[in-house]
């Protein structure tokens, strides 16, 4: 054999190995002859690797694993292999001092060629931009002592999703609901410019708890790369799994997110009815993609007793195949586990939601996978899916297109009109009796969104009724957006109402039920609208200032889910709004108000970014317009006032930051003097109580950091005690919780200030049970992750001290862990990166106590490896005298 063929035939062979044995089959059959026939050779001997010959082939061609057994890779020690395919070996392994098992997935010997490397360090490169609930966790990556490129991800013990609901017999709703979690993976993964492009059930597994896991981003497309952007690349051509890829993969087109869509569309396809759309036993690769390309699957409600029959309006090459097919007495059967037993229960809406992702034309699908999960939500919740079934027109447009029969054209048109005119006819004469309704119906879901809501939203215990309000709101905002087009002022209502629900979502400085990223799109909803109203009247100064209200909206929850770049733009793009609105209006008090908003909200940027001296600037020119506002603008005094304390606060953090505890002070009583009145004035007000406990821990901390532990004491417990009546009356507000674990954070900072380390830890381990339970629940937002890096960093401290060692690297651990993921994915800040310096620091220290001084070491270095960068450096002066304090503690022992 050439040395050419032998190439290809390994590189064939690998791939073969790679997928399940029941899909080698077609695989091959697209394959040369003479490639068929070795590989099937070689495929054979690997599964009888006991024989004396076929170990030496194996070593020959890259499968030598015994060579890797019991052998530790960095610091992981191999246990034995779990998988093999035609690109690398995933083998078990476990990492010294930790009780969790890995997987760890090396490159094969004889594989590494230009392509194979790219592919497999481009899939390393794409797990280390992913940190999900619902996606396997890439851990470590490195080279073997070969040079050969691994990495390290958490093993996954669980089923396929199909096998794990037939064999736990899962009704629809069940199997529904852990779908979502799959596509909430997916979203997560889009969000991240990543298309996985081989999604499949076997790349779906479900762990024992139910808890789905997406795998294998094998031949995944980062959309931000320079990859080819029309084409999929030969590599991953051959390794699609044909049943589960869309018309585009198959055809080499376009990818785009839609292609994900498809594939989900496929697996819930399978998952419902116990059957793929089209059925692949003994046919080859390319009858295989002439069915995805050609035919339309059958509703899934159907396939029961379906036996390949001819869909309507097809063609007469179509039409022969379908002939061909029932005479191989093919046909696809219900998976007898299956807890589906009456598909008819499939009909309707599941069934249109199913169609719709496996529509041929991606631009037919759903758009987004977002869009795809969210009919699956309305459909769980008894609303209204927008997934309905394709016209008659549309059908038979297909069939004009195909058989170019030009009378049908103008049967069909007649056939239409005539139906039309009917409907119009009938239409029209309950009309006004509609129209009158309708507003009835608008005027009363205004009064409820926002006189009743606005009515309870201060009151304690409220959170429950608001989270109702928005489902509720929600379902009738949908679909009245659908109806809306062309009637500004119902677009206008519609615009506010979703301003509110996404208020109610996740707006960060009130009571909100801790949904960021709905309360994203709720903003973007009516964004969209909102832009098409602006436009329509450019003179309209209150259109044009809802837009740059909702810029603000939009670049807030960017904010929260690390989005930077993208908060930037909304916040500039909303105060070029208003300062052209203030040109043209200078006493317009409303005006200037969304003028200092804007300054604030860009001076809370620039503090996440460490440019402290601009802050300060942006913070300044907010409060002077907001004083100037408490005298000229009496009937929103209060709020102008709370907005003066409000920005003090902020002002006197950075004074603390910078260690100006004095100067912080003063800012900060400022606050205290309105907060007190306000609160005094408003007993029964949640956001006014919630207020004096933010001022009362913020003098608590400038007390603390001018050795006035007395004085921090009673301000925090003041806080704490506001703090845990209002949540303990309402728990669903996630605004409040968080208040309360911030509040049990910084009295144990301040215990742990005291060496109390018994009541440090008592309190800390409090924040680190809500923190934990915020940011499962709401895993796109990024200040829930970083409050559980902080928390933990102090918990791992606190146990170093009490020489509890393994609890001290497992919170080390796990804080350092999110901070890693963060920067990996460019999501975590400047401000954040010194946080995370700190956390290596204080390992760094309490390594030393314990007199391990290598692994201190380690730590300091890669503490001043951060520092490096200059922007982190900045205003870290403390850091970097207790950094090499400690260095020099570390070297000298």
């Amino acid at each position: 054999m050439q040395n050419q063929d032998w190439q290809k035939t390994k590189e064939i062979f690998h791939q073969t190995l790679d997928l399940p044995k029941n899909e080698r089959q077609n695989f091959l059959a697209n394959q040369e002859d003479f490639v068929r026939s070795e590989v099937s050779r070689l495929i054979e001997s690997h599964e009888k690797l006991d024989d004396f010959i076929a170990e030496h082939l194996a070593i020959e061609i890259g499968l030598d694993v015994n060579s890797y057994l019991g052998k530790t890779i960095g610091s992981y020690k191999i246990i034995e292999i779990i998988g093999t395919g035609g690109m690398g070996q995933v083998f078990l392994a476990e990492k010294e001092g930790l009780d969790k098992k890995f997987a760890l997935k090396i490159i094969k010997r004889g594989m590494d060629t230009e392509a194979v490397l790219k592919r497999f360090v481009r899939e390393r490169q794409i797990l280390s931009r992913l940190t999900h609930p619902n996606i396997a966790a890439l851990s470590d990556a490195g080279s073997t002592e070969n040079d050969l490129p691994y990495f390290v991800m958490e093993y996954i013990e669980g089923e396929p999703i199909t096998k794990f609901s037939d064999a736990h017999q899962l009704d629809i709703n069940e199997r529904l609901e852990i779908f979502q979690k799959v596509c909430n993976a997916v979203k997560y993964a889009h969000q991240n410019l990543i298309i996985h492009q081989d999604i499949k059930p076997s790349n779906i597994l479900v762990t024992a708890d139910g808890t789905p896991k997406l795998l294998d981003f094998g031949i995944a497309k980062l959309l931000d790369s320079d990859e080819c952007e029309n084409t999929a690349t030969a590599m991953q051509a051959r390794m699609l799994t044909p049943e589960y890829a869309s018309p585009e993969q198959i055809n080499g087109k376009n990818i785009t997110t839609a292609t994900d869509v498809y594939s989900l569309g496929v697996v819930l396809y399978e998952l419902l009815s116990g059957v793929r759309p089209f059925k692949s036993d003994k046919k080859s690769y390319q009858e295989i993609a002439n069915l995805v390309l050609t035919l339309e699957p059958v509703q899934p409600s159907a396939v029961s007793n379906f036996k390949f029959q001819i869909p309507d309006f097809t063609s007469r090459n179509e039409t022969s195949q379908n002939a061909d097919r029932r005479n191989t007495n093919d046909e696809q059967k219900i998976n007898p586990q299956s807890a589906i037993r009456n598909l008819k229960s499939l009909r309707g809406d599941l069934d249109n939601i199913v169609l719709k992702a496996l529509r041929k034309e991606p631009e037919r699908r759903y758009q987004t996978v977002q869009e795809f999960s969210e009919d699956i939500r309305r459909y769980l919740n008894g609303l209204p899916v927008t997934a309905t079934a394709d016209s008659v027109f549309y059908r038979f447009s297909k069939f004009i297109r195909r058989n170019r029969i030009g009378t049908a054209v103008a049967v069909v048109i007649l056939l239409l009109s005539g139906v039309s005119i009917w409907q119009g006819i009938a239409a029209n004469r309950e009309r006004a009796k509609a129209e009158n309704r309708f507003e009835q119906v608008r005027k009363l879901a205004n009064i409820v969104l926002f006189e009743y809501h606005d009515g309870i939203a201060k009151l304690p215990g409220a959170t429950a009724m608001r989270e109702k309000m928005v489902v509720d709101s929600l379902e009738f905002l949908d679909n009245l957006a659908a109806e809306s087009v062309g009637n500004l002022d119902l677009q206008r209502d519609i615009v506010k109402a979703y301003r509110k629900v996404g208020d109610i979502q996740g707006e960060g400085n009130t009571g909100n039920i801790g949904k960021t990223y709905e309360a994203l799109q709720s903003y973007q909803k009516a964004f969209a609208i909102q832009e098409k109203i602006a436009a329509a009247d450019t003179s309209n100064i209150q259109d044009q200032k809802m837009l740059g209200d909702l810029h603000i909206d939009i670049g807030g929850q960017q904010q929260n889910i690390g989005e930077l770049k993208n908060t930037e733009s909304s916040f500039q793009k909303a105060l070029n709004i208003y300062l052209n609105l203030q040109n043209q209006s200078p006493n317009d008090l409303k005006i200037r108000g969304a003028v200092a908003k804007s300054f604030w909200n860009i001076a809370q940027l620039k503090t996440t970014r460490n440019n402290f001296d601009e802050a300060l600037e942006y913070y300044q020119k907010a409060v002077e317009i907001y004083q100037q506002l408490v005298n000229d603008d009496e009937p929103l005094r209060n709020g102008h006032l709370r907005n003066v304390a409000l920005t003090n606060k902020y002002m006197g953090s950075i004074r603390q930051r910078r260690g100006e505890d004095e100067k912080a002070l003063q800012y900060f009583q400022k606050s205290l003097e309105i907060d007190l009145k306000n609160a005094e004035n408003n007993a029964d007000d949640v956001s006014a109580q919630l207020d004096l406990s933010f001022t009362y821990g913020s003098v608590a901390s400038a007390l603390r950091g001018l050795k006035n532990f007395q004085g921090a004491f009673e301000n925090y417990q003041k806080a704490i005690e506001i703090r845990e009546k209002i949540f303990q009356a309402d728990n669903k507000n996630v605004f409040a919780e968080n208040a309360l674990a911030r509040g049990y954070q910084e009295l144990g900072r301040t215990f742990l200030q005291q060496k109390n380390y018994a009541r440090a830890e008592e309190n800390i381990t409090k924040a680190q049970l809500m923190f934990q339970k915020m940011a499962d629940s709401d895993a796109e937002n990024l200040a829930r992750k970083i409050s559980l890096a902080d928390n933990s960093g102090i918990l791992g401290y606190i146990n170093g001290l009490n020489r509890n060692l393994d609890k001290m690297d497992e919170f080390f651990s796990k804080s350092l862990a999110i901070y890693a993921g963060l920067l990996k994915q460019e999501k975590l800040s400047i401000l954040n990166q010194r946080r995370s310096v700190s956390t290596y620091i204080d390992y760094g220290e309490v390594l030393i106590k314990n007199k391990q001084t290598a692994r201190a070491l380690e730590n300091l270095q890669k503490a001043d490896e951060l520092l490096a960068n200059e922007e982190v450096r900045k205003d870290a002066g403390e850091e970097l005298e207790k950094l090499n304090r400690l260095l020099n503690e570390a070297k000298n022992k």
